[in-house]
């Protein structure tokens, strides 16, 4: 075991025993006396052996500078719409809305499995809800992400008490929080693209991923500029980004806000007829 790893047990013992109020002093002193590979306190020692163990079974999570896509959280219905925008170009990494129909998930503990770890690890989670729409699911997926510090970007919850958390942003429009989520995913990757990675193998083969990434978010953005006419971006403070609406088979001309305050939600127009499937994640 690294030595990186013993300070960080070490670090993470003493906000767990300051919190019973001892002090940093006493901690270090009484508890974290080390004896070769381990500790003498037979406690410490013991929670030092269960510390490497679970490193051992769970390797150390990809590095902060591997990009993540978007993952959107709905009702199975609206999976079409989902799936049109990833055709689009849109980063969806959501691989539930490729079995969203009643029977299509073979292994329902594999398909929540992959719907928490990808709901943890994006660079943005879109929680969709239209007026009639009941979550289930979806709440998972949103506590999940809230809980791995991802961005959520929320359309229609506000009548729920969660829509209090202020990590949570309100948009009027699932067109604005994709907008807004596609941002977040370059910012990201312009970030990383730009931070110290080393110049052995695998650093060279990220930044080719990473400007790979880049370049396929604007050769998406270029499609939908050939769409409509007229020029689309997402980068800017406040610019225009325009997504066909898989739905209604027309383009929207949407805004990315970068601001903290966003518009009221305003809906317009009758929902699409629920339709709920009997088996698989149901929202």
């Amino acid at each position: 075991m690294t030595e990186s790893e013993r300070e960080k047990f070490e670090a993470a013992v003493i906000d767990r025993l300051k919190e019973s109020g001892f002090s940093e002093v006493e901690i270090r002193v009484e508890g974290l006396v080390r004896c070769d590979d381990g500790y003498q306190d037979e406690v410490i020692n013991g929670g030092w052996h269960y510390w490497n163990a679970a490193i051992a079974t769970h390797p150390t999570p990809p590095p902060q500078h591997i990009v993540r896509g978007i993952y959107v959280a709905s009702k199975t219905k609206h999976a079409e719409r989902w799936r049109s925008l990833r055709a689009a170009g849109m980063p969806i990494l959501s691989t539930w809305i490729d079995e969203a129909g009643a029977g299509e998930s073979g292994d329902l503990s594999d398909l929540w499995r992959r719907c928490i770890l990808e709901a943890s690890t994006a660079s943005a989670l879109v929680l969709y809800r239209e007026p009639d729409d009941v979550l289930k699911g979806g709440w998972v997926e949103l506590g999940a992400a809230l809980a791995a510090g991802v961005p959520v970007l929320a359309v229609g919850i506000e009548e729920f008490t969660v829509a209090k958390d202020k990590r949570i942003r309100h948009f009027a429009t699932v067109e604005h929080a994709m907008s807004y989520a596609l941002g977040l995913v370059e910012d990201r990757a312009r970030a990383a693209l730009s931070s110290p990675m080393g110049a052995d193998e695998s650093a060279v083969a990220s930044k080719q991923l990473l400007r790979s990434l880049i370049t396929e978010m604007e050769k998406a953005k270029s499609t939908v500029d050939s769409i409509v006419g007229v020029p689309a971006g997402y980068i800017a403070q406040s610019s225009a980004w325009i997504i066909p609406d898989a739905i209604k088979g027309t383009a929207t001309v949407i805004m990315r806000e970068r601001s903290e305050d966003f518009p009221v939600p305003v809906f317009i127009g009758e929902p699409p007829s629920p339709v709920e499937t009997a088996e698989g994640r149901d929202g």
